[in-house]
């Protein structure tokens, strides 16, 4: 393994699978490939600043010209690996997708017919490109500059560099954007986390396992090695400098940005999307929030259009492409396919109100108005679970964050790891669920967790609706004290009709079942019981955001 100057490595490796092991890999070598009005280059060299190279490949008109250039950056392989019409049952992908389209990334025969130039990269360490694997750092920030400057002045490029694609190909765009390339134009963050540790790896503390080795299995084609996330995760627990280095200082990101998220993403990328749509620094932003599968609404061509529109905008310099587009588009959940949009000027929408309602143990009610007498109420901390429910007497639209204040005791135990949801149910009784994450529909209205000892807040980061843990030191119980915690619960936009019931469930284990690329928890530190206390000075309570029906 030969290591460059960007190759600082305090962290644990883990040896890369062999790429050419892989059934889908085309071998490694420059090829240049004539498809139709496509001109294809597989395994293009570029050397970064410090010497090392990666490898690319470059889809791009036949014909003459200047294009502007779309970049993808993630660590799948630029090589096609996935049948997308097999592989993702339930995704509900647009059939046609063309043998060249990479994992989550744009078709390039699309594309390229609309006069594109498609780039997808094997960054540092991934496939035969030099170096090791590190993901989300500072590094690879730098490494995706330098590819960004190098196509800027290639004889087919219009010097105009836009990044698109899912999941990754847009978390990457954040560290790039953060170094001010100059010839970055144009971002699309479409289902982009930002802080690995808050957004997928610990949620509220407690190690997302389960999903950190499915997305180990597919970042690890290397003819070197990767970073070992599995193992650095228990080698850091908490929120310190392995977590904190790799989360982009948003405040520099200032190009044009158009975000794209789902509700149906909560535990993954929604919580990343809103806190970007924060905090970057860009006066040109838009925000599409959604109640859509990634996959399938990435590919819907409508929202291809779409995409094309946005890098019209600012990689051609046509300045009506998106003057019809509204800054903030939200689709508010009625039922499993059944949605409505709002639009506005600004997240959380105009009008929003927060309102505090509280648990009442003796009859597991929740209501406006705070229960006089002291109650509790208790479940076995690994399999069991308590609700409080409201029915809406009016018609009511629930948009943007959500937190609980709850009291509890772990009894037995000097820790506790808590998992909270939000559900529906129709005036009938039965529970409404929703699209959720890239191939299911068994989502539920909300999703918060918690680990007891990680509860201290930051107080300066932290509002009543959005809570915000430091994450920073292990607090342990003892003498089952009871303790408060402030829980937050991922944005989500609901409607509810008149008879129509909200449930909050808090239990020990996870909301929504399932394995491979999901959010599980499967090591909890959960034993004993878990008593909740409501009512008198000891008041549990839900603050929920309510807004004005739209006219």
């Amino acid at each position: 393994m030969t290591l460059r100057d960007g190759d600082h490595v305090p962290w644990t490796l883990r040896p890369g699978k062999d790429p050419d092991a892989d059934p889908h890999y085309p071998g490694h070598g420059y090829t240049l490939i004539e498809d139709g009005d496509m001109i294809f280059e597989r395994d293009v060299a570029v050397t970064l600043r410090d010497g090392t190279t990666i490898y690319i490949d470059v889809f791009r008109p036949k014909a003459e010209g200047k294009y502007p250039v779309v970049l993808g950056y993630a660590p799948f392989g630029k090589h096609p690996h996935i049948d997308w019409d097999t592989a993702f049952p339930g995704a509900d992908i647009p059939p046609g997708n063309s043998k060249y389209t990479a994992f989550e990334a744009p078709d390039p025969v699309v594309w390229t017919k609309a006069g594109f130039v498609i780039v997808n990269v094997d960054p540092r360490g991934i496939g035969y490109s030099e170096g090791i694997a590190q993901f989300m750092t500072e590094q690879e920030g730098r490494d995706e500059y330098d590819v960004i400057e190098w196509l800027a002045v290639q004889p087919w490029s219009n010097g105009n560099i836009g990044t698109n694609g899912v999941s990754y190909f847009a978390m990457s765009a954040y560290q790039a954007a953060a170094q001010k390339p100059p010839h970055l134009k144009g971002v699309i963050l479409f289902e982009a986390l930002n802080d690995f540790y808050r957004d997928v790896k610990f949620h509220g503390g407690i190690p997302n396992y389960g999903m950190c080795h499915g997305w180990m299995q597919m970042t690890s084609r290397s003819k070197t090695a990767v970073e070992d996330m599995e193992a650095c995760m228990r080698e850091h627990p908490t929120y310190d400098e392995f977590w904190t280095s790799r989360v982009a200082d948003l405040s520099k990101f200032d190009v044009p940005v158009w975000l794209v998220s789902s509700w149906a993403n909560a535990g993954i990328h929604t919580r990343g999307t809103l806190q970007a749509w924060d905090e970057i620094a860009s006066p040109l932003k838009w925000i599409d929030l959604n109640a859509r599968k990634e996959w399938s609404y990435f590919y819907q061509p409508e929202m291809v259009e779409k995409q094309m529109a946005f890098f019209d905008r600012f990689l051609r310099g046509n300045e009506a492409a998106i003057d019809d587009w509204p800054m903030v588009l939200c689709q508010v959940r009625d039922s499993l396919k059944k949605n409505h949009h709002r639009v506005d000027t600004q997240y959380p929408l105009t009008g929003t109100e927060f309102r505090r309602m509280y648990l009442d143990a003796s009859d597991g009610s929740l209501s406006f108005s705070p229960p006089q007498a002291s109650d509790s109420v208790s479940y076995d901390a690994k399999s069991g679970n308590t609700t409080f429910s409201w029915t809406f007497m009016d018609v009511t639209e629930c948009v943007g964050p959500a937190s609980l204040t709850l009291r509890m005791q772990a009894q037995g135990a000097d820790d506790a790891d808590i998992f909270v949801g939000l559900r529906k149910y129709d005036s009938a009784g039965n529970e409404v669920n929703f699209e959720y994450l890239g191939f299911f529909e068994n989502g539920i209205v909300g999703l918060g967790w918690q680990r007891l000892s990680l509860r201290a807040l930051d107080e300066s980061k932290s509002t009543p609706a959005k809570p915000y843990p430091s994450f920073t030191t292990f607090e342990h119980v003892y003498n089952d004290e009871i303790v408060e915690l402030n829980i937050p619960i991922l944005d989500a936009a609901t409607r509810f009709e008149a008879g129509e019931r909200l449930e909050l469930d808090i239990r020990g284990y996870d909301q929504i079942a399932g394995g491979g690329m999901i959010p599980q928890h499967p090591e909890n530190r959960n034993r004993g019981r878990h008593v909740i206390h409501t009512g008198g000075e000891h008041a549990s309570s839900l603050l929920l955001p309510f807004v004005p029906l739209a006219e």
